[in-house]
């Protein structure tokens, strides 16, 4: 069973403090004031909606910039190496303008509205390749053992998983993934490998995504945190975990459990978590996302890949190609996102890493850390 560590909530005062934003590309710099300061919920969204406002006109209005040797997949390593994709299987190439004017929510997630859904009466686990379902409501775990599926217009009321060891594909768009009945198992939701979710919605899981290698996300809503709250469950959640390859572009990301917390154990790592247990933390592009508070029920709201004491800590790949950029951290009633901070162990230096444009919802630029 794959964990993750969880760090029990502390409380802190809000500052907010507006600041100048640079605009995409080095561009001359455009003030960002925000419409309010008080520590609120109510000022809190207003901000939000403003810092969007200002975002999209200043960051996805810009060009798009060239691919730098830095956040392109390089040759593969011994150690970071993808499998070689197939014509069926290869995710598109993303880019850093988003399909979507807002940071996802209800309103621009999931199946489109007016979509007629029928019952799903296929196989639970796909051996075919290139199979297609649309506008179905599936009422069971999908099983992943053949490349090239797509689940498209579509409810999920289970999750999305390969075995491993499996050589397989999939895409979702569209769609919306509900691990919520009664309660989501750990790391249920989608993964692992070679996997795109596009205008997706996933609610109701331990963990939405794990990406273990060769993933984009982009244009999607994953939130609804489903813990069991009983003394013997041991769960750490988040939105999203990413070891390799992945590709997190323009979503909104919430890790939102806040509670009971019956032992120590039980909680939010992050919306976003990445840690060198099985593999190191590489090459991996977080790109225009929403990090939404919970200074409740998570220690931070991303993670860097440096974590230390872990299986990969000490690879000489690990902590490195990481690019967090154009990202907006939510501060929340502490001012802090988690409950100590927006990120940790990002290690600045390495090969490859890069952190820029990276705001809190006033405005106010985030430090790495």
């Amino acid at each position: 069973m794959r964990k993750t560590p969880w760090i029990a909530a502390a409380v802190v005062t809000l500052i907010a403090v507006p600041v100048v934003a640079l605009a995409a590309g080095g561009t001359a710099p455009d003030t960002y004031v925000p419409p309010c300061t008080a520590n609120t919920d109510a000022c809190r969204q207003q901000r939000i909606v403003a810092l969007e406002n200002h975002y999209k006109q200043h960051v996805h209005s810009s060009p798009t910039p060239t691919a730098t040797a830095t956040t392109a997949s390089p040759s593969a390593t011994a150690t970071t190496a993808s499998p070689t994709p197939t014509a069926t299987t290869a995710s598109p190439t993303p880019t850093a303008t988003s399909t979507s004017s807002t940071f996802p929510d209800a309103s621009n997630t999931g199946v489109p509205a007016g979509t007629s859904l029928t019952a799903y009466t296929g196989p639970c686990t796909i051996t075919a390749t290139d199979t297609v379902i649309d506008g179905k409501t599936i009422d069971c775990d999908i099983t992943v053992q053949a490349a090239g599926l797509i689940i498209r217009n579509s409810v999920v009321n289970g999750s999305v998983l390969q075995p491993d060891g499996v050589n397989a594909s999939f895409r979702i768009e569209d769609s919306k993934i509900n691990g919520a009945d009664p309660y989501a198992c750990v790391n249920c939701g989608v993964g692992y490998r070679n996997f795109t979710i596009l205008r997706s919605e996933i609610v109701g899981t331990n963990r939405g995504a794990y990406c273990e290698k060769t993933c984009l996300i982009q244009d999607s809503w994953i939130h609804g945190t489903n813990l069991e709250p009983v003394a013997s469950n041991l769960a750490h959640a988040s939105a999203v975990r990413v070891e390799q390859y992945a590709t997190l572009i323009h979503n909104t990301l919430a890790c939102d459990y806040v509670g009971p917390f019956p032992n120590d154990e039980i909680g939010c790592s992050a919306d976003m978590s990445g840690y060198p247990d099985f593999a190191p933390i590489t090459h991996n592009t977080i790109d225009g996302n929403l990090f939404k508070a919970n200074p409740v029920g998570a220690g931070f709201c991303a993670y860097g890949g440096g974590t230390s004491g872990k299986p990969y800590s000490g690879d000489p790949a690990n902590a490195t190609y990481i690019v967090f950029k154009n990202n907006v951290f939510e501060r929340g009633s502490n001012g802090k996102c988690g409950t100590y901070g927006p990120i940790t162990d990002f290690i600045t230096g390495r090969t490859g890493n890069t952190w820029t444009n990276n705001l809190w919802s006033d405005g106010a630029s985030v430090p790495a850390a």
